[in-house]
């Protein structure tokens, strides 16, 4: 009994944590100052930081960031936006220059993510549902290489899909081999990783298979996710940074905490890269941070 109401006291730390991390306060979330001064200056030197930090901006290109990925052939990275118009950004890493590549099909919207699979196709994921009534969510397949040719990205393939337990919240995903893992976006309850085939053969309406479920009271919120060439998976929240330690091979998967940083408020985009990470705010702002 006594054990019982131990982790219940512990349950409810971390809920008021949370509450008190996801807060909004003038536009951030997180303080532990009171006065309005020292909320001011706070919010300054944040700024400052993530300023010091930034690797490019794209909120002259792309509205809203949501999702973004790197194509290591080409050097560059691409993104899409939640909102506004139908195109992808594409950004070269070395001279951080952005252009805006129209995109000619039907997209559905809260585009909430950009992946990449091995063959070197785009997927744009239309998986958000903060209100949970979408009937199904879609995902769209590009060929990136149409761009170097037309200009443009057609639609070539769309995959429409619903989950077994009912609609639920995802804005993080990642491919590995010839299948979609998306993670639930969740606060109270321990998020759900789903499946989805997406090899040349996948039928093009599914429902979702469950794979594994995340043990952490602090990996919620879930808004983006990354695999890198050691096929290590990491997600952002609105806190920090996580990987998703032994996700192959584990039967409970335990996200380890890579950095507690609270000043990742709308952080919605996480980028592998080579040896570090690329973290984006919706605003347009991206920077660098270390694995």
């Amino acid at each position: 009994m006594k054990n019982i109401q131990i982790k219940t006291q512990l349950k409810l730390l971390l809920l008021c944590l949370g509450f008190i991390l996801i807060m909004p306060n003038d536009s951030f979330a997180w303080t532990p100052f009171r006065s309005h001064a020292k909320k001011v200056r706070y919010k300054k030197e944040r700024e400052k930081r993530i300023k010091r930090n930034t690797v490019f901006h794209l909120g002259k290109y792309v509205n809203e960031p949501s999702g973004a990925v790197y194509d290591p052939n080409q050097e560059v990275m691409w993104s899409v936006g939640d909102s506004g118009d139908l195109i992808l950004g594409r950004t070269n890493i070395k001279s951080q220059t952005t252009i805006k590549v129209p995109i000619k099909g039907n997209i559905a919207r809260d585009r909430e993510e950009l992946v990449m699979d091995k063959q070197g196709y785009l997927w744009v994921l239309s998986i958000g549902d903060n209100k949970r009534n979408r009937k199904n969510v879609e995902i769209n397949q590009l060929d990136p290489n149409q761009y170097y040719t037309d200009g443009k990205l057609d639609v070539i393939k769309k995959i429409k899909f619903t989950y077994p337990y009912g609609a639920i919240d995802v804005e993080g995903a990642f491919i590995f081999e010839n299948k979609l893992y998306l993670i639930q976006k969740t606060f109270f309850k321990k998020a759900w990783i789903y499946t989805i085939d997406i090899s040349p053969e996948a039928a093009t309406k599914q429902v979702a298979t469950r794979f594994k479920r995340l043990k952490s009271n602090l990996a919620r919120l879930i808004t983006a996710a990354c695999i890198d060439q050691n096929d290590e998976v990491y997600v952002q929240t609105y806190w920090g940074t996580f990987r998703l330690k032994n996700w192959q091979t584990s039967r409970k998967i335990w996200p380890k905490l890579v950095k507690f940083d609270p000043f990742v408020l709308q952080a919605e985009t996480i980028v592998c890269h080579e040896d570090k990470l690329i973290i984006g705010r919706e605003t347009g702002r991206f920077w660098w941070q270390n694995k």
